[in-house]
């Protein structure tokens, strides 16, 4: 946000959505933030600016911004004791890695535009619907240990390269697994600039300039609604003995809380 509205490099606000992954293709835990930005943004005077260069910004001054600030607030919150260190880590210990961390290279990966952004949105949120590990992975449990294949990054370009089976004890898989679970009111997916919670007149704004509708509020989805989408799901709407109308109601209340214990 704050490179892109400097003038040297786009000089207008733009839509950044931003969703958290803790995860990597072997459940290790590997925090990373999947970032998708519109190609341009919305100026002042509400035009839509499009990027001067190819790329929309310069990695290397990225890498520094984001390194620099992310250092910066991992040593106020320990300063401020709003941080929790090891207990085999001293702050001097820790200060010392902070400056070690400010040395390094930071990996910042900025990739071409795509010509399709409709389908990059559908492919991010498949991506984390699908969670840390799609059921097609699970390989059948031998000798006490649970299996699934992945395929590393390495090899994610080479289509010949046969998929890596990792065996992990269960209390070693469930560790793994939940680690990637969120904290309950933990908001993964976020939007800023004009897809921010507050920009909407902002994003109609931008939307008209390039000849789009206003965004329009889609109605939330029923249980009817949706397995009528499946052809092959019969119409339940009323009780087939009494003629009474069907009502659907969630198993499980929504809630932070686990669910209340079945009694038999």
């Amino acid at each position: 946000m704050e490179l892109l509205g400097d003038p040297r490099h786009l000089g207008a606000q733009p839509a950044l959505l931003a969703a958290l992954h803790t995860w990597g293709r072997s459940l290790s835990l590997h925090p990373h933030l999947h970032v998708l930005a519109a190609d341009g943004g919305l100026s002042a005077e509400g035009a839509w600016v499009k990027p001067r260069r190819s790329h929309f910004l310069p990695a290397r001054v990225l890498m520094l911004l984001f390194r620099g600030k992310v250092l910066a607030a991992l040593s106020h919150a320990a300063e401020h004791r709003a941080l929790r260190l090891p207990p085999d880590l001293s702050r001097e210990r820790f200060n010392s890695l902070l400056y070690r961390l400010g040395r390094k290279k930071w990996n910042v990966h900025i990739r071409a535009r795509y010509a399709h952004g409709q389908g990059v949105a559908a492919y991010l949120a498949r991506y984390l619907k699908g969670g840390p590990l799609k059921n097609t992975q699970i390989l059948p449990a031998v000798s006490g240990a649970v299996r699934f294949r992945y395929r590393p990054h390495r090899d994610e370009d080479d289509p010949a390269s046969d998929p890596v089976v990792m065996r992990l004890t269960p209390e070693a898989f469930l560790a793994r697994y939940l680690a990637h679970l969120p904290q309950p009111g933990l908001q993964t997916v976020r939007g800023y600039g004009l897809y921010g919670s507050r920009a909407g007149a902002r994003l109609d704004g931008a939307r008209a300039a390039l000849g789009e509708p206003p965004v329009i509020e889609p109605a939330p989805l029923t249980v009817e609604a949706f397995l009528a989408r499946f052809h092959r799901t019969p119409a339940a709407e009323s009780c087939a003995r009494c003629g009474a109308r069907l009502r659907f109601v969630p198993l499980l209340a929504h809630g932070p809380a686990p669910p209340p214990p079945t009694l038999h």
